[in-house]
């Protein structure tokens, strides 16, 4: 899977405000421990354990209908090592994209965000289909999601998207119901910090088996 540099930039810019997090390097590098660039930074730059980590955890991830996953003690090994060797997450997702951090997060404001948004003609598209998908999300009941605006209008059509994988792979309303309305699933952010859980739908209708497997995880 492939990780934007808007999504991780507007992600370290989220965790860091927020209140709980409090921009916690390590909280945010384990959600995006999974994502191929920084996997592929680890492979370049990493030692022989690192290395072979990272190696393992891009193959699952690209493996269709896998039956392993990617564990905690990886994503814990894999989050140290880029602590170790760049100091902050914004260092570790900026080398990972091949940018300075100036590059990556310099002079970015919340007022240049929403001009480039309201400038670029695909946000017009997005913001059309973001509002049918919470359209379909309101007719069919599912409950409000809690966020900011923006979040809430991507995280819908994230919803959205899922719910059609569950429904094309037979699962009664009444399940789908149940999983959205899961309080985890309540936050427009966890819709979009688990977005990699959606893009499983390339891989044969695999997204609906690993967003339930996901749910039903044990808690920690």
């Amino acid at each position: 899977m492939a990780m934007h540099i808007d999504y991780a930039r507007e992600l370290v810019e989220r965790k860091e405000a927020d209140s709980y997090i409090k921009g916690d390097s390590r909280a945010i590098l384990e959600a995006v421990a999974g994502e191929s660039e920084l996997l592929n930074l680890v492979i370049a730059e990493g030692d022989d354990k690192h290395r072979d980590i990272a190696t393992t955890m891009l193959e699952i991830t690209r493996q269709r209908r896998s039956r392993r996953k990617i564990t905690a003690k990886q994503v814990y090994a894999i989050v140290s090592f880029l602590l170790e060797k760049y100091g902050t997450a914004r260092a570790a997702l900026a080398a990972a994209f091949g940018v300075s951090e100036a590059e990556m997060f310099g002079e970015v404001t919340e007022a240049s965000v929403e001009a480039d948004a309201a400038e670029a003609p695909a946000s017009v598209d997005h913001t059309a289909e973001n509002a049918q998908s919470a359209a379909r999300n309101a007719f069919i009941g599912a409950p409000t999601l809690k966020g900011s605006a923006k979040q809430v209008a991507w995280a819908e059509t994230l919803r959205a998207n899922m719910i059609d994988l569950l429904e094309a792979d037979g699962y009664s309303n009444e399940r789908i119901m149940d999983l959205i309305s899961d309080p985890e699933a309540l936050k427009a952010a966890f819709w979009i910090d688990q977005r990699h859980l959606l893009k499983r739908d390339e891989w044969n209708g695999g997204g609906a088996a690993q967003f339930v497997e996901y749910m039903n995880r044990p808690a920690i």
